[in-house]
């Protein structure tokens, strides 16, 4: 079982160094690295704004850090949600249960919150099944270069 912890000070560097591994950059809708200029001033706006318009989680199983989901409040009604696990830990399962339980702490911290947005590489099929997987669906936006899903929330 995962847990989901909010990121702390200490996790700067660390997701610095996560967010420029190969494998994630390559799984990124920039498909690029970031500088740590950009990587600092980020990770202190999530810092800021948490709880306000950003809930980051560290997810940790068995006591190891294995990835990052967090949830970005586009406006009083939209969240979007980004996450991603580090290479042995990139199953379903893991994935899926991090996924389940941010969206409980969304629920909690933004009741407001009725529709979360995902963004998936045109060419990635296994995160569009993910998404699929866990009732977002697919809605035709032209405008982007990825595919983007919706869920809707119950309350």
């Amino acid at each position: 079982m995962i847990k989901l912890r909010l990121i702390i000070e200490e996790d700067r560097e660390l997701l610095f160094g996560w967010r420029n591994l190969p494998e994630i950059i390559e799984n990124s809708l920039s498909q690029k690295g970031v500088s740590w200029e950009e990587h600092d001033h980020w990770f202190s706006k999530c810092l800021s704004e948490m709880f306000f318009s950003c809930l980051p989680f560290i997810i940790v199983y068995k006591r190891k850090l294995i990835g990052h989901i967090r949830f970005e409040k586009r406006n009083d009604a939209l969240c979007e949600v980004h996450i991603y696990l580090l290479g042995k830990y990139r199953d379903r399962k893991l994935g899926s249960e991090a996924l389940e339980q941010g969206i409980e702490e969304v629920k909690k911290v933004w009741p407001g919150i009725v529709r979360i947005k995902a963004c998936v590489q045109e060419d990635s099929y296994e995160g569009a099944n993910f998404f699929m997987e866990h009732n977002f669906l697919a809605e035709n936006a032209e405008y982007e270069k990825c595919w983007v899903f919706f869920r809707l929330l119950n309350r």
